[in-house]
This record gives structure tokens, sequence and C-alpha cells, in this order.
């Protein structure tokens, strides 16, 4: 097996081939000088220097298939990760249905309950039409959630002291997602 080399293999054995034949053509002018050490060191040094270039291609071939697996793997885990997020947005809206208490741990699922409260919130912006369910989900809906599963009201979530400040920023929370209101 040939030793494994390192990108810049090739022009660092240029650079000491330069560097050990600097004073073989001395006597010529400067541009001649450059193109006759050129010539001598890729004829002393061109099979090693094209056995480089070879092992470089490969290991670049080599990096590209093992990034391009990476990326369809890492695919793949993002796609499943999704669907059981999902699976367990839609659990937790059948057991508050039904008033029940979830807990994802039971079902093996590892995600917290603020997230998978951010999924339902998602899916109740697609259903409710909202232009924008993510932004919707994630900085309205799933407070809402929240406030609910610790027993707050979701209108004394924000200063309940001044209603004019809490009523505009609850209708342009909304107007920016998507939701037409009238409050």
């Amino acid at each position: 097996m040939a030793p494994v080399t390192h990108p810049g293999a090739a022009r660092a054995t240029w650079s000491l081939a330069r560097q050990t034949y600097a004073n073989l053509f001395s006597d010529h002018p400067e541009p001649l000088r450059a193109m006759q050490l050129d010539a001598y060191i890729n004829e002393v040094k061109g099979r090693h220097l094209r056995n480089l270039a070879l092992q470089e291609r490969r290991l670049r071939n080599a990096r590209q298939h093992d990034l391009e697996e990476l990326e369809q793997l890492q695919s793949e885990r993002r796609k499943k990760r999704e669907k059981q997020l999902e699976a367990a947005a839609k659990m937790c809206e059948r057991y508050k249905e039904e008033e029940w208490d979830f807990d994802p741990a039971q079902f093996g699922f590892e995600f917290s309950i603020e997230q998978i409260e951010e999924k339902v919130a998602w899916f109740q912006a697609l259903r409710l039409g909202c232009e924008y369910p993510q932004q919707y989900a994630k900085y309205i809906g799933n407070k809402i959630l929240k406030c609910e599963r610790m027993g707050l009201n979701p209108e004394d979530y924000t200063d309940p002291a001044d209603f004019e400040r809490k009523v505009a920023w609850r209708r342009s929370d909304l107007l920016l997602v998507g939701v037409q209101v009238a409050l």
C-alpha cells in the first residue's frame, strides 16, 4: 500500500527540489534559469510528482465520497427525528383532547415537552391558515400551550399591569405571523 500523503505534498516536493537544485543553473539569466530548473526537477522528480498527484486525487475523491455519505446519513437522521417529533406532537394533542397527562419519555420519545408543544403549535398554525406557521409556533403558540400546561392564563403571561401594551403586542405578533385578528 502506498504511503498516505497530504494534499500539499506535491507543492512541498517542488519547493524542496527548487531549494536543493537552486545552484544548478546559476550562470543562466533569470527567466531561462527558472524554466531550466523546472524542467530539470520535472525530469528528476517527475515519476514521484505524478504518483503524488494520483494519490492526492484519490484522497480528494475519497473525501468527497465520505462527505456525500455523511450528508446522506445526516439527512436521514433529520427526517427520522422530524417524523418522531410529529408522532410525539400528534400523541400529545390526542392526550390533551382526552385530558390525560402526557409524558413523552413513557413512550420512548427523547424530546422535551417544549419541543413537542412547539410542534403542536405548528400544527395549530397550519389549521389556522397562518402565513408563517413556524414563526407562530415558535413565538406565540408554544407560549400559549406552556401557559395551559402550567395552569396559567395565557393573557396574564405578559405584563398584566399594562393592558394596552399587551393587546398591541399580541396583535402585532399575530399579524407578524399572518393571522388576521380583531382584538
